[in-house]
């Protein structure tokens, strides 16, 4: 039954009414009917199951709950709606109530309970809107304990709150978390009111929120103090990219009360693991960073210890040497063996380098593993993947046998997977390359991002035809769900499980497992690392599928890639004595002077 009663509605109240008699039912609706004040729209449940429903598909205001239902539904329902609708009000009510039925409903969190047979229209009428009122205050102060209502920021307890789950979720994920505390010196504060500040606060909250990510949390921690939680990092490189990221942001000129006002931000921050996994520890370190930002004048951004300043400072230089290699089209390839055991074709891995002004050729995996900037990335994946399908097809063209090549893809921040299917679609169907040739090595992180966010990215990326592989594996703390959810195709083991091989037999077991893990989800196993025939056997024996030789040896050339192709039909991997394979055809002996065939990288606009 729903029903609107008829009155002069100063506000309509949605009631649930849970009664099987209808009878009952009639008495409360008829008193209700009486009650000139409110509106009240009623929906009728003539069972726990029933009312279940009925709450799982619409809100209530005010719940009416007959305890005299078969079965003692009543007190189930109670129950439930304690624990699943906690902030329902609910009146019990009863023919008969007694003492020991008064305490049982008041412990399962009912409002009130009421003698059927002394209703009336007064009583019912107050003891709904004290229910509801009182159901207001609680969820209002709430509210206040975790949100500042001037600047719908978080408060500093949720913060508190937050960053606990967060080194809990860091330590299970092997992820960093980074807080950030930063001071906001509006010039002669003296002259601002606090709702002026107020107001600034709400504006910058909005625009850090638009540059920062879901899980990224901004907290008003004091008047002009606010805090900053960035999870799941992959490094000191990657915090520092985000800390440059919002001092930029906070920079920006606001307007306070029609004036543009500049504001000038100090900055401290901590990290976990390096400050410990305490969470006051780590807003304790945040604090004295940010101090000493101030004593030298404010306006920059200081973290825990000199010492990571500097490598923090380090990792911006290198940012921008390598955005300006970028820029002047100074990228380049370089290739790596990948040698089949259980199919006839090998085939090839390759990595995105760049040269350094100073230190010459750097692999951009192991210098530069996290950027924020979108058109950064988006021009390094267009650049990376127009120019391994142009290989490819140069490949094809001249008759080379390979099966696939793998492109090592070194983001981990979350644009990346879309990114990544655009320029798929833009540069592989271009050069009418079948895209099943195209393999992306994709990082742990946002493989595992993805999964939290329901895995869309992955499976839009996966319709383009490529192939996705899961990199690193076993490098650090891993979820079965996330392979089991995903589309990857497979798993390249990580570097360092081959490392002491065939020596350590501990190790041989773990690697046996990971193998037999990856072959029972129907997933390809590719061992990274191994560097002699010693291991390639091993690796052979216990059911792997490929290995890409060690990135610490020397890259090839697309020309000497070309003739590795051509020579190694067959890897050399039998127990017995090897066959007679020149060593230069397996590894590299000279390393190239151009890692990359392109002389002149392709133009990201252009291709």
């Amino acid at each position: 039954m729903n029903a609107t009663l008829r009155a002069p509605p100063n506000a309509l109240t949605r009631v649930l009414l849970v009664d099987d008699d209808p009878l009952s039912c009639k008495l409360i609706v008829d008193l209700l009917d009486m009650i000139s004040q409110t509106r009240f729209h009623i929906t009728r449940a003539r069972s726990l199951v029933e009312g279940r429903e009925h709450l799982a598909q619409a809100s209530f205001d005010i719940g009416l709950i007959d305890l005299s239902l078969p079965d003692d539904d009543g007190l189930a329902f109670l129950t439930s709606a304690s624990v699943l609708w906690p902030s329902l009000p609910i009146i019990a009510l009863s023919g008969s109530p007694t003492r020991e039925k008064d305490q049982q409903v008041q412990s399962l969190g009912a409002a009130a309970l009421l003698e059927k047979d002394k209703l009336d229209p007064t009583l019912l009428e107050r003891t709904i809107r004290y229910a509801i009122h009182q159901r207001n205050l609680i969820a209002n102060m709430a509210r206040h304990a975790f949100i500042d209502e001037p600047t719908s920021l978080i408060s500093a307890h949720l913060f508190r709150e937050r960053l606990e789950r967060a080194l809990a979720f860091a330590r299970r994920r092997d992820r960093e978390v980074a807080v950030m505390i930063v001071d906001l010196d509006f010039g002669n504060s003296g002259d601002i009111d606090k709702n002026l500040i107020d107001g600034a606060l709400h504006k910058l909250g909005r625009t850090l929120a638009a540059e920062l990510r879901e899980t990224d949390s901004i907290a008003r921690l004091s008047e002009r103090r606010i805090g900053l939680l960035i999870e799941g990092l992959i490094n000191l490189d990657h915090i520092a990219t985000v800390a440059r990221k919002v001092m930029r942001r906070l920079r920006h000129p606001i307007e306070i009360d029609g004036i543009p006002q500049t504001i000038v931000p100090s900055m401290g921050v901590a990290t976990y693991p390096r400050e410990g996994g305490d969470n006051e520890m780590l807003i304790r370190e945040a604090e004295t960073a940010m101090r000493r930002a101030l004593a030298e004048g404010g306006g920059c951004c200081r973290f825990s210890s000199e010492r990571i300043d500097h490598a923090a400072n380090e990792g911006m230089v290198l940012a921008k040497a390598f955005a300006n290699a970028f820029e002047h089209r100074e990228l380049r390839l370089r290739f790596y063996p990948n040698i089949a055991f259980t199919q006839n074709k090998n085939g090839l891995g390759c990595e995105v380098a760049w040269r350094h002004p100073d230190k010459g050729w750097q692999l951009l995996s192991t210098t530069l593993t996290a950027f924020e900037e979108e058109p950064l990335i988006k021009g390094i994946a267009n650049w990376a993947i127009a120019s391994a399908a142009e290989q490819l097809s140069i490949w094809r063209r001249n008759g080379s046998d390979l099966s696939r090549l793998s492109l090592a893809i070194p983001f981990h921040c979350y644009p990346t997977l879309p990114l990544l299917r655009d320029a798929v679609n833009e540069q592989v169907k271009a050069r009418a390359i079948p895209p099943e040739m195209i393999e992306l090595d994709l990082p742990a992180p946002l493989i595992v991002d993805d999964a939290t966010r329901g895995g869309s990215d992955l499976a839009a990326l996966k319709s383009t035809g490529v192939r996705l592989v899961y990199d690193g594996f076993g490098e650090g703390p891993f979820a079965i769900d996330d392979l089991q959810r995903q589309v990857i195709d497979g798993l390249k083991l990580a570097p360092g499980l081959c490392a002491d091989l065939p020596d350590n037999q501990r190790q041989i077991s773990s690697l046996r497992a990971l193998i037999n893990l990856g072959h029972n989800l129907g997933l390809d196993v590719t061992a990274k690392g191994a560097r002699h025939q010693r291991q390639f056997a091993i690796l052979k024996r216990l059911g792997c599928d490929s290995v890409q030789l060690s990135t610490d040896l020397p890259p090839m050339s697309a020309d000497a890639a070309g003739a590795w192709l051509r020579t190694a039909a067959a890897p050399p991997v039998e127990d017995a004595p090897m066959r007679a394979v020149p060593p230069e055809i397996i590894v590299p002996t000279q390393r190239s002077k151009e890692p990359n065939h392109i002389k002149s990288p392709p133009n990201p606009a252009r291709d």
